[in-house]
């Protein structure tokens, strides 16, 4: 677990995890917001109560331990803040060395077995593109020739896999990395938003009275999400058609079962959950309640016209 400290040397740094960033393929976090943070908008929040990153900070010993049981490598711990020998951009930090071989090992957890394959030896060696272009960006800051990769999928399931250094793959990633950096956060200019929340973002609540004109583009645009909508709403009247028919046939019964008796459908009665009943206390405590308002932030409304 990175200290305090770590994190803010790092900001001035494209280390590994910022590499799936930077090239819009990491799902956790957009271009926008990385610039956003390097150039210190706003600090990233802090997510290491999250259980999902407490289990990988606290299951990091036990991958690293179940890798050496499988392939009888022994590993050693290497703290230090690395940094690229003639691009000094570029940094990062890795997991442990491998003891014998010029190769490192990243350790990960996870809870979804999306995009990884069975494992090295079973000759599925896939693994997630942002954490592939992880190890590539740590291949480079090290020098080493391979990067070793062990997964922890829901507890249960280990698996390893191998990437062996490919330059060519990494000097063209490590010129998106360092042209991205040059032309946003040294030049200090937003990259292009591509969501709805990056332009908020980016915006911060300053909106135009002005209009804009749809292209041609724009209207295909228009015209295919009122087709999408429309379809979700015909495929929300089957589902709730299909439910009721099901929630009819199971009546009072809370499993209903395939003809071999696995589970095909449960519908369990659970406690209500509690609320605080804020229209009774406003009518009560009046006063009171005026004490602990609080303004929310501007909210911008999407309506689509037309039919």
């Amino acid at each position: 677990m990175l200290t305090p400290e770590q994190i803010e040397k790092r900001l001035d740094y494209v280390t590994g995890s910022d590499v799936g960033t930077i090239l819009g393929i990491n799902k956790y976090e957009t271009p926008v917001e990385l610039w956003q943070i390097k150039t210190r908008q706003f600090v990233k929040h802090d997510i290491s109560d999250r259980p999902a990153v407490k289990a990988g900070n606290r299951l990091e010993n036990a991958v690293a331990e179940w890798f050496t049981a499988e392939t009888g490598k022994e590993l050693i711990n290497d703290d230090n803040f690395i940094i690229h020998p003639t691009l000094p951009l570029l940094g990062g930090n890795i997991d442990r060395r491998v003891v014998g071989e010029n190769a490192l090992l990243e350790c990960k957890t996870t809870q979804s077995e999306e995009g990884w394959g069975e494992g090295y030896l079973l000759g599925d060696n896939k693994i997630p593109d942002s954490y592939l272009c992880q190890v590539i960006h740590y291949c480079a800051i090290t020098g080493c020739d391979v990067a070793y990769i062990a997964v922890l999928i829901r507890g249960i399931d280990f698996r390893w896999f191998m990437y062996e250094r490919d330059l060519n793959l990494e000097e063209f990633i490590t010129s998106k990395c360092i042209g991205w950096w040059n032309d946003h956060v040294v030049a200090n200019v937003a990259p292009q938003p591509s969501t709805e929340n990056e332009v908020l973002a980016l915006l911060r609540g300053k909106i135009s009275a002005e209009f804009v004109v749809a292209d041609n583009e724009t209207l295909i645009a228009i015209d295919e999400l009122k087709d999408v909508r429309a379809k979700i709403k015909e495929w929300e009247k089957l589902e709730k058609l299909y439910r009721d028919a099901l929630c009819v046939y199971m009546n009072d019964k809370q499993t209903l079962a395939n003809p071999d008796g696995t589970i095909a459908i449960t519908w369990k009665q659970r406690e209500g959950s509690v609320r605080f009943d804020t229209k009774a206390f406003k009518e009560k405590f009046p006063e009171l309640y005026s004490e602990f308002e609080v303004q929310g932030e501007p909210v911008r409304t999407f309506l689509v016209k037309g039919k």
